[in-house]
């Protein structure tokens, strides 16, 4: 996660696949949905990279296992509000 912070694109790729399909699992199993579970992981990776500088975590796949739970709420929690709007 060092090399990530200093933006190393290498270091990333190898992170991404290190973990990606651990973190796909989780929140497949959370959503039940391949496409919303693939956009969230997206999101979760993405905000890794614009903030990479800022995360103080030494255990990354612990702290992006807690992303992928929060993002996942969030999720839940968007789909909620849009079934109350279109009731």
């Amino acid at each position: 996660m060092e090399r990530v912070k200093r933006s190393d694109h290498k270091a990333y790729k190898l992170l991404y696949e290190r973990l990606w399909e651990s973190l796909y699992i989780k929140a497949f199993s959370m959503l039940g949905d391949k496409d919303l579970a693939k956009d969230v992981i997206q999101d979760i990776w993405i905000s890794l990279w614009e903030g990479r500088s800022e995360i103080k975590n030494d255990n990354i796949e612990g702290y992006l296992m807690n992303a992928v739970r929060f993002k996942v709420y969030n999720e839940f929690r968007n789909l909620k509000y849009q079934n109350y709007l279109l009731s």
